[in-house]
């Protein structure tokens, strides 16, 4: 079996599920935004390979990985025509303040469940909001930790851990 020849059509640095779930997803409703992420992504993979044909000595598989991330993308983009993601790119800055809202208000909720503080810049961000925007902002904030320490309590209750915590520990 040789190996480099399976490497040759495999990413070994994102699945297809990744890139579904973590990468597209990650924007939600927000398609406007997910396009011109994938647009900017894939402008960022090819010049990188135009780099690596220009250069003597390239990474092959670097240039494998690379090669394969854009296939990813081109799939993914050639679902939509040209007029429709046009059309989708038109209604970007219609949908940005609640974007950053709700993006902002998953950073935050992050930020207080690993820390138990909002990062400074996740809240300088969000100051600059406009007032429905941070209303928004904290709902989602809220929303997110509530479903997580939820979920997290069920699934410990499940399991029968909650029993074992502390008193004091946070359920």
């Amino acid at each position: 079996m040789d190996i480099r020849e399976i490497l040759k059509t495999v990413s070994t640095r994102q699945s297809q599920w990744e890139f579904d779930n973590f990468i597209i997803e990650s924007f939600g409703v927000h398609k406007p935004r997910a396009i011109l992420s994938i647009l900017n992504r894939r402008r960022e993979l090819q010049d990188a390979l135009d780099d690596m044909n220009l250069a003597s000595h390239t990474n092959r598989t670097d240039h494998q990985e690379m090669t394969i991330e854009c296939g990813r993308i081109d799939v993914w983009l050639n679902q939509h025509t040209e007029d429709e993601i046009r059309a989708e790119l038109a209604k970007l800055e219609a949908g940005e303040a609640e974007f950053w809202a709700e993006d902002l208000g998953r950073q935050c909720a992050v930020d207080l469940l690993t820390h138990g503080r909002a990062s400074k810049d996740v809240m300088g961000r969000a100051v600059l909001l406009p007032e429905a925007q941070y209303r928004k902002f904290s709902e989602t904030c809220g929303t997110i930790i509530h479903v997580i320490n939820t979920v997290t309590r069920e699934v410990e209750e499940d399991q029968g851990y909650a029993a074992s915590l502390p008193e004091n520990q946070p359920r």
